[in-house]
């Protein structure tokens, strides 16, 4: 039985992730069309329901929808409204939790908003629904936290969050605040390993390999998409 399955990314990192993972770890059998000439995701093909491809023969289909604030108004209205949406199978979620203000818990709040979110959905439609929030479905952070973590540079990481970032936030021109401090620490460990792949999706485009598969962020959401693509889950 060939199953439809969309995953729903929240931006291009999240896309390039999925990618990466898609065709690295599962072989996925990629539409000519969503690939440049060097063989990486060209991201003007992906809008907001794209044929990316086939694996398990199963088809995978991928939303970005540039920026979380997007989910909760016009994109998922549009998605149960199209004739689209009656042929799919399973609905995924690829989120993050970003810092918030007050201490309050981001993954809470994104939690919600997408179980409420599902919810709406499965008013419509009982259809298999499952989410991955970044960077452990478990706490606040980011897709930045999660490559972080996965980087196999370990020392380099290690001097850079315990030694360099510590003293750069005592400077008087340091701007690095609490939500903008993952993707620093990021950029910065990601220009030891490629100068010019300091952001996120980039470096995941580029340096992919450079990422420790056995290491438990990066094995969070390649099991999470590994039991997405199954048949029977």
């Amino acid at each position: 039985m060939t199953l439809n399955i969309l995953f729903i990314c929240e931006g291009n990192a999240e896309v390039f992730l999925l990618y990466k993972i898609l065709k690295e770890e599962f072989k996925i059998e990629i539409e000519e069309k969503n690939l440049k000439n060097d063989g990486n995701l060209n991201m003007k093909e992906i809008k907001q329901f794209t044929f990316l491809g086939k694996v398990n023969n199963n088809n995978i289909y991928i939303g970005n929808i540039s920026g979380v604030k997007n989910l909760n108004s016009v994109y998922v209205t549009e998605l149960i409204e199209s004739s689209q949406f009656y042929k799919l199978d399973k609905i995924l979620f690829i989120m993050d939790a970003d810092y918030g203000d007050n201490n309050e818990s981001v993954f809470t709040r994104m939690e919600k908003s997408i179980t409420d979110i599902i919810k709406k959905i499965q008013e419509t439609k009982n259809i298999k629904t499952a989410y991955f929030i970044s960077p452990n479905n478990r706490d606040d952070g980011m897709i930045e936290n999660l490559l972080i973590e996965a980087m196999k540079c370990k020392k380099i990481k290690e001097y850079i969050k315990e030694e360099v970032v510590p003293e750069i936030r005592k400077m008087e021109d340091c701007e690095i605040t609490k939500f903008s401090e993952s993707k620093s620490i990021f950029m910065m460990i990601a220009a030891t390993q490629s100068p010019m792949k300091g952001n996120a999706s980039s470096f995941i485009t580029d340096c992919y390999k450079k990422l420790d598969k056995d290491n438990k962020y990066f094995k969070g959401i390649k099991n999470f998409i590994s039991k997405a693509i199954q048949n029977d889950s």
